[in-house]
């Protein structure tokens, strides 16, 4: 059984967001609100590595999980929801304390919330047998 339209819409999101993390560290900065200078600064690009190989990693864990093993396949959208989850919560919290990331908060807000409302209808709609 082929995997869900949905699911590789979703996938092609993260394997899109993944190679640009890695190709373009310096777009990042600029979504943040940075000049594109300090997203070529060693940590920044490490960071930004991290994220991109992290993105490209849930690519392919939820491409490989197939609509013949739906425990898997929500397993892995659920995987997605929560990260993308979890990083506007703490994104979010450090802004509190650091005001230059609120514009990130403000940027990512729709993006993350989006993602993880997709991400969890089609965990929804993954049909698991008894």
């Amino acid at each position: 059984m082929d995997l869900p339209a949905s699911v590789k819409a979703l996938s092609a999101m993260r394997l899109g967001v993944g190679v640009t993390a890695l190709a373009y560290p310096s777009a990042f900065a600029l979504v943040l609100g940075r000049p594109p200078a300090e997203g070529r600064t060693p940590m920044a690009t490490i960071t930004t590595t991290f994220f991109g190989i992290r993105e490209l990693g849930i690519t392919a864990i939820t491409l490989g999980a197939s609509a013949d093993e739906p425990r898997a396949l929500r397993r892995t959208l659920l995987l997605g929801a929560a990260t993308d989850g979890l990083d506007l919560v703490i994104v979010a919290i450090r802004s509190i304390r650091r005001p230059a990331l609120r514009r990130a908060v403000l940027l990512f807000a729709p993006a993350s919330v989006i993602s993880v409302a997709l991400h969890l209808r089609a965990a929804q709609n993954v049909e698991v047998g008894s």
